[in-house]
């Protein structure tokens, strides 16, 4: 009984599961012909029951290739995202065409600059920042809620999707949990 008990353990932490996951990342923000002014990550709670509470979850970048990752933003004290709710998180307004859509729960004053060529977004559920890891980023770095990566990037949960192309509208999106 053990055994089965640790091996689903084991398989519950391999498939990355979380009721909180990174549903959308747009990283061509900031550009005069970017669509949006803005870089922005959103997370989606999953759950169709319950709140979760993400008070000091990191957002963490890592640029293209190998190395460590970066803390771009700390979410506050007392945040909880509603079942099936979502918390966006934008950099700082700069050029570009449109505002996001709507308000941001959250701004990366100075920070979520992703890159559109390549890159990672980890979301982490305290500010100890990733080790370097490429396929076993789960079991090298416990605190790990979820890894999105795109284009050249190295690290990634699931697969990478494309480069963000220069239609600059292009948005990182997992359709189940994309918003709505």
């Amino acid at each position: 009984m053990k055994k089965i008990l640790t091996l689903l353990l084991v398989l519950f932490a391999a498939t990355g599961y979380s009721q909180v996951v990174i549903s959308q990342v747009y990283a061509r923000g900031g550009s005069t012909s970017s669509y949006y002014q803005h870089d922005y990550v959103v997370l989606h709670n999953t759950s169709p029951t319950a709140s979760v509470n993400i008070s000091n979850y990191t957002i963490q970048r890592r640029a293209t290739g190998t190395g460590g990752f970066t803390l771009e933003y700390t979410i506050g004290a007392s945040v909880t995202i509603p079942k099936g709710g979502y918390y966006l998180i934008t950099s700082d307004a700069q050029s570009g065409v449109n505002p996001v859509p709507t308000t941001a729960d959250g701004v990366a004053s100075g920070k979520l600059t992703l890159g559109a060529g390549g890159g990672t977004v980890a979301l982490v559920s305290n500010n100890t920042l990733l080790t370097d890891c490429t396929t076993d980023c789960i079991t090298q770095n416990s605190n790990l809620v979820d890894l999105v990566g795109w284009g050249s990037a190295k690290a990634y949960l699931g697969t990478a999707t494309a480069a963000f192309s220069s239609s600059n509208s292009m948005v990182a999106s997992r359709k189940k949990y994309g918003m709505r």
